[in-house]
């Protein structure tokens, strides 16, 4: 698993609770601070001191939060040693009505407890609410020590370039990467019109199918795509009656099938490359529509073992599960002596690294570029179901907490939660790549593509 079907945003009524010395309950008791109330978000029991916002805090992560057996924060000592701060801002506040916190002063304060955390799915949204701006921050730990990479500014330029195709631009980096290509000839076409085939989702993802020109009369099948969002568009295509109708989700995803059959059954096939650079991770029913699409059908990929939270205390685990997918049958071609190559990067979050992980667990799998970001542990926010996951009011505030609902283990028991998955082939963006990437927008060379086309090549 990774993240759910639908993120559904549970809210929870939570009424502070006032400690006035360092902790003494026992992790085995519920918080009574969280009131389960359908249609309630916090604006009806709104703190009214900064710590009485710490304590409901401090409470919901510590009954919540599921991920501690990664974690080397003492969390008791946090309350023990932080409250004093917003104490000291409540009695600064108090004695001088005037007085404001900082903005600087309050996210400094809690960047620097949560900069802490090791899951990179976590993110704390807090308002500083006795402020006349009333400014949210977002604090996310994978953000923080995705910033203190040492090739973060190149990566970083990489990130703009593709916020601006979008946003400017109103296409993506990847049509220019395969226009690129087509001019220098090594694109095979996908139809009679058709070099490269684009998919437009309406709610907002893109992908990018193309077919790549190799040695020795080979054919690469190439795909991108921003989100795992395709399972949505299916079901969505499904209730309408559309599915496979021209320009829909479901047609796409089938001319991916049908190119990787086509030659493969010709005996042209060099490989496969699945590039979710960029892509932060979405619906785990994609799994089947993308790399399921290119294993055999019945099969089951085990990556690992899950935990989830049995009750309402800090350290109440469940056993330990084996988690993992099961392969649909589309009656694919499946690619089993031919390389399948996954690139990635930074920016490659959750659904991402579950892919890429799996290709490292494929006989023929190889993975080229970037250290991913380091989320993998699974989300959905039923609170009910899991007793972990997020917890708070996005909308109105004063603070909202995303967070996981299962601590996930990878099966061959490397560390990818806050470190992220590494690349066999690992080319981290330098800033040749990326000048060669963004500077001529109508002629890249792609590094990452140039190295699978390599591989897989020397793989004939």
């Amino acid at each position: 698993m990774l993240i759910m079907k639908k993120h559904i945003l549970f809210f929870l009524a939570m009424t502070a609770v006032a400690l006035s010395s360092c902790r003494q309950d026992a992790d085995d008791l519920e918080s009574q601070m969280f009131i389960q109330s359908d249609g309630t978000s916090l604006t009806s029991c709104l703190p009214h001191t900064y710590t009485e916002q710490f304590d409901v805090l401090w409470n919901g992560v510590n009954q919540n939060y599921v991920a501690w057996q990664i974690e080397d924060l003492d969390w008791d000592e946090v309350y023990c040693t932080k409250r004093s701060v917003p104490m000291a801002w409540d009695a600064r506040l108090k004695a001088n009505p005037k007085d404001t916190v900082s903005d600087d002063e309050y996210q400094k304060f809690y960047e620097e407890i949560f900069s802490q955390f090791h899951d990179h799915h976590f993110i704390a949204y807090l308002w500083n609410f006795r402020t006349e701006q009333n400014k949210r921050f977002m604090i996310s730990p994978g953000l923080i020590h995705y910033s203190q990479r040492s090739n973060y500014a190149e990566s970083k330029r990489v990130d703009m370039m593709r916020d601006k195709c979008k946003k400017e631009y109103k296409t993506s980096l990847w049509n220019y990467t395969l226009a690129s290509l087509n001019k220098r000839g090594q694109l095979a076409p996908i139809t009679d019109e058709d070099s490269y085939i684009v998919f437009k989702s309406s709610n907002g993802y893109s992908a990018e199918l193309a077919v790549i020109r190799a040695a020795d009369d080979k054919y690469v099948p190439y795909l991108h795509w921003s989100d795992f969002s395709f399972s949505e568009d299916l079901r969505e295509e499904k209730e309408n009656g559309t599915l496979y109708a021209e320009g829909t989700a479901s047609q796409f995803l089938q001319t991916f099938g049908d190119v990787v059959r086509k030659y493969g059954e010709a005996g042209q096939l060099g490989g496969v490359i699945l590039d979710v650079r960029g892509n932060h991770g979405g619906d785990e029913g994609d799994y089947a529509h993308l790399l399921g699409r290119l294993l055999e059908p019945g099969t089951s990929i085990i990556l690992g073992n899950t935990v989830q939270k049995n009750g309402v205390g800090r350290l109440d685990y469940g056993p330990s599960t084996p988690f993992g997918f099961r392969i649909s049958d589309y009656n694919q071609y499946v690619v089993t002596k031919e390389p399948i190559v996954v690139l990635c990067d930074g920016q490659s979050i959750s659904m991402s690294e579950i892919t890429t992980y799996s290709a490292k667990l494929l006989p023929n799998g190889h993975v080229i570029g970037d250290r991913t970001f380091g989320g993998f542990n699974a989300l959905d926010m039923q609170y009910d179901r899991t007793y972990a996951g997020s917890f708070g009011d996005f909308a109105k505030g004063p603070l909202f907490v995303y967070a996981p609902c299962c601590l996930s283990t990878p099966i061959d028991g490397t560390k990818i939660e806050s470190l992220g998955v590494m690349p066999d082939e690992f080319m981290p963006y330098d800033k040749k790549i990326v000048d060669d990437m963004i500077n001529d927008l109508d002629n890249i060379t792609d590094a990452h593509i140039e190295a699978a086309i390599k591989y897989i090549q020397g793989k004939k």
